[in-house]
């Protein structure tokens, strides 16, 4: 594993008190890589002016969920964008991913409900995706108590919360709960065993996150049977029928882009109406990093021009 390269990531993303020079990050516990991100998305910049209200859903055994739905004030029959936070399936990254769904409801002008599920180790990571499918599901056959148009129903999310809505989009094909009509996913994380590396060269320029440490935290913390069961590794799902249009959006030297590729091609032969945005000059974390003077274009931006391309 290159050590050298995580804690060059680990210095970049502000996270303090996890070097190479102390003990192994093998011996770290979640409770001290939690208290080593604090500072992640200091530099994302500030929320979007638009108005939004807390609640709570409740997933299929009682436990509240905790949910931010922005734009609020809009009509009963509006378009709603239900998101899913970038937090690896461990960390409480709740509040930075609600700029960035500030970001996408100020740019959309539709309602857009970011979900809380529960997270690892505490709770297994099937938990948090049924989780983000209970909610979901909630949503859509309670439009009313939403105020949302359930015929205009759009999923997605970045890095694990890309992960977390394709779940939920293979969930509601086999259940056929209600539809999706489109989901929309930002430099996700579609395949833990990283099999495929076209993309090798363009990965090892994104200095803001490493392959090698995603991996090693969901080896640490996700008790997989094997980095290639579609519940972790959406990629090797083998039925795609019914499964909603989709949108993948990465950054150009995203530490994923091969899952993001990978996910594309796979998609294509299955048949699936999929698009593929490659963010010229972006990197995995660019969506938190837009209060720097170096950022490139808000991705937010193209997620809401997917919104309202599609609406």
């Amino acid at each position: 594993m290159n050590w050298v390269k995580i804690s060059i990531c680990i210095v970049f993303l502000g996270i303090e008190g996890l070097t190479s020079n102390q003990s192994p990050f093998s011996e770290r516990t979640i409770i001290e890589w939690r208290q080593a991100t604090t500072s992640f998305g200091k530099d994302i910049g500030e929320a979007a002016n638009v108005s939004f209200i807390d609640r709570s859903i409740c997933a299929r055994d009682g436990y509240p969920l905790a949910c931010r739905i922005f734009n609020d004030q809009l009509p009963s029959d509006t378009p709603v964008f239900v998101f899913y936070p970038g937090c690896a399936f461990l960390f409480d990254f709740f509040e930075v991913n609600s700029v960035i769904a500030s970001r996408i409801a100020e740019k959309s002008g539709i309602k857009v409900v970011l979900v809380q599920f529960r997270l690892a180790p505490e709770h297994s990571v099937l938990t948090s995706l049924s989780d983000s499918y209970d909610a979901a599901c909630y949503i859509a056959l309670h439009s009313g108590l939403f105020g949302v148009n359930p015929s205009k129903f759009f999923v997605g999310g970045w890095c694990s919360g890309a992960n977390a809505a394709t779940f939920v989009s293979k969930m509601a094909c086999e259940t056929k709960e209600f539809t999706i009509q489109r989901q929309i996913l930002l430099g996700g994380s579609f395949d833990l065993s990283h099999s495929f590396h076209s993309f090798d060269e363009y990965e090892a320029r994104d200095i803001t996150l490493s392959r090698s440490l995603v991996a090693h935290l969901a080896q640490l913390f996700y008790s997989m049977d094997s980095d290639k069961n579609p519940l972790f590794s959406p990629y090797w799902n083998e039925d795609f029928t019914n499964f909603p249009p989709t949108t993948l959006l990465c950054g150009e030297y995203d530490a994923l882009r091969n899952d993001s590729e990978a996910f594309f091609e796979k998609l294509l032969m299955a048949n699936v109406l999929v698009e593929k945005i490659i963010l010229d000059g972006q990197s995995h974390n660019e969506v938190v990093m837009q209060a720097l003077p170096s950022a490139y274009s808000d991705p937010t931006v193209e997620i809401a021009m997917v919104l309202r391309k599609n609406i």
